[in-house]
């Protein structure tokens, strides 16, 4: 990507700011200043030597106008790495690795990198105290035992035992499509309906009641998207962090951003109270407010009643981006490639051939489908939800990753949608949807692929909710296109993506009865 009139805009700021300033001297010494921070930036951090645009070695601007101007073209990381190779420098001290060597390298159990500054922006702030989450703590020790503490909550076994709530609010998505089969529906946004119900169900046993009132309860969905949006924009510069959220007056009063207003307002408080002083013992209404309540009980300073509320947030928000995307991306891919669509109904048909409603089960859409697992795995590794670098910072003493060392300090990372475009690994064919290369795979091939399919994270930070995530894409997916014939409100439209932290999708279709 060369130096476009936008990246020059960006590194002429400290210019625009200089020139700005009435008295003379003050406007050279802010011009010197400025150059020699500008070639400090790009000479003084040990990374000269990687390839990248010019203006984005030199200030962290550059990722800031990414963040808002990238909107629904192709991720620019991608572009660079098509340009510039298998490592790109997109920051002063940051560097982008395309290689899958780099994963273990950088995220695996001895690599032992911290988190980078990028998460705070994600922490939430109390009354002069700040306020981690497993998402935003940089603490590896903390992080490994807090997961260690919930993560049976979050297990297969768990999750299954839900199947029979999921099943209820699935008849409920199936009852509003039929009453809607003769207008184009608005697709992607009704199954976030059905996914941030599944998360309370998932999280406390019981649906926020999105679908049964078929709008966005407290504009919670919309408050979701603008506080990624706003976030992943806030990320790229920490230094701003300072001054917005995380200034000194935001931390003092406590400003409740409204997820987690929505997080209060809907926690089963009563509930808490009485198990935590007895807890449920009923295996078959086991949710993961138990698993924390259980982790509560036992290590209370680790974790805490803050953490218990984050509960109701942490489960849905992640695990409903990630279906709405996974299954809206599958579903346009399949209305944009008939023959794939053809085979995965073929398919269904031979397992559900009535088409009368009947609810595909997990143990059935989990081993028995392998063209339907094929389609999905693909749609994972074309778009995956997760649009951010996962950066790690490079210990005391620097690091070699991909056998280029790497000093301390400096902000490491892969993106998925980089991975998952490894030609070695996936086809020289990377950008084409294709379930087939799942299914033509050798058994060794197909393990090396799986083993790079990352939309839900790396190593020990995966995503807690990736079952719950599974779970929920293949039952939708198995019982949406057995019952229906789906097809696009326009034929002719483009996916128009909106890029971020989350990469979702927007379009509308029609669902007829098969």
């Amino acid at each position: 990507m060369g130096q476009t009139t936008a990246e020059f805009l960006t590194g002429g700021l400290v210019v625009s700011v200089a020139l700005s300033i009435p008295f003379a001297p003050f406007r050279a010494l802010v011009l010197i200043f400025g150059a020699l921070t500008l070639l400090h930036n790009k000479f003084g951090n040990g990374l000269a030597r990687f390839p990248g645009p010019f203006w984005a070695s030199t200030t962290n601007f550059w990722r800031l106008r990414e963040a808002y101007t990238n909107g629904d073209k192709r991720p620019t990381i991608v572009q660079l790495h098509d340009k510039y190779g298998d490592v790109v420098r997109l920051g002063p001290k940051a560097l982008s690795f395309a290689s899958p060597d780099a994963i273990d390298e950088i995220y695996g159990p001895k690599a032992n990198m911290a988190k980078s500054k990028w998460y705070m922006a994600f922490e939430a702030h109390g009354k002069g105290e700040k306020k981690e989450n497993i998402f935003s703590t940089r603490d590896i020790h903390w992080h490994a035992r807090y997961r260690e503490l919930v993560k049976p909550g979050f297990s297969i076994n768990h999750v299954g035992h839900k199947e029979d709530e999921i099943d209820d609010l699935i008849k409920l998505l199936l009852q509003q499509f039929d009453e809607q089969t003769d207008k184009a529906v608005d697709l992607p946004g009704t199954l976030q309906y059905f996914t941030f119900d599944a998360g309370g169900v998932f999280a406390f046993s019981r649906p926020y009641g999105f679908l049964k009132k078929r709008f966005d309860i407290d504009g919670i969905i919309q408050s979701v998207r603008s506080g990624s949006t706003h976030l992943n924009r806030l990320a790229q510069v920490p230094f701003f962090q300072m001054f917005l959220d995380q200034n000194p007056l935001a931390k003092y009063f406590g400003f409740i951003a409204p997820p987690m207003a929505f997080a209060k307002k809907y926690l089963p408080e009563k509930r808490i109270d009485e198990e935590i002083v007895q807890p449920s013992k009923d295996p078959e209404h086991y949710d993961i407010l138990d698993a924390y309540l259980a982790a509560h009980k036992t290590n209370p300073g680790v974790v805490t009643r803050n953490e218990i509320v984050d509960l109701g947030l942490m489960v849905v928000v992640p695990a409903s981006e990630a279906v709405r995307t996974a299954m809206s991306v599958l579903v346009f891919q399949l209305l944009k490639h008939p023959a794939a669509l053809a085979k995965m109904q073929q398919e269904l048909d031979g397992v559900y051939p009535d088409h009368s409603g009947t609810i595909p089960s997990w143990g059935v859409v989990s081993t028995q489908l392998p063209y339907l697992d094929a389609c999905i795995k693909e749609t994972f590794r074309i778009h995956p939800s997760t649009g951010f670098l996962m950066e790690r910072i490079v210990p005391a003493g620097g690091v070699v990753v991909c056998g280029r060392f790497v000093p301390a300090g400096t902000a490491v990372g892969c993106l998925p949608w980089v991975i998952h475009r490894h030609k070695p690994t996936f086809g020289d064919d990377v950008d084409a949807f294709r379930p087939e290369r799942w299914l033509e795979a050798s058994p060794k091939q197909r393990e090396r692929m799986e083993k790079l399919l990352c939309p839900f994270g790396f190593g020990s930070r995966l995503c807690l909710g990736r079952d719950i995530g599974l779970f929920e894409t293949y039952k939708i997916a198995a019982t949406l296109f057995n019952r229906y014939k789906i097809s696009l409100e326009n034929p002719d439209q483009d996916m128009h993506i909106t890029w971020g932290n989350i990469v979702s999708v927007d379009f509308r279709a029609r669902l007829e009865r098969r």
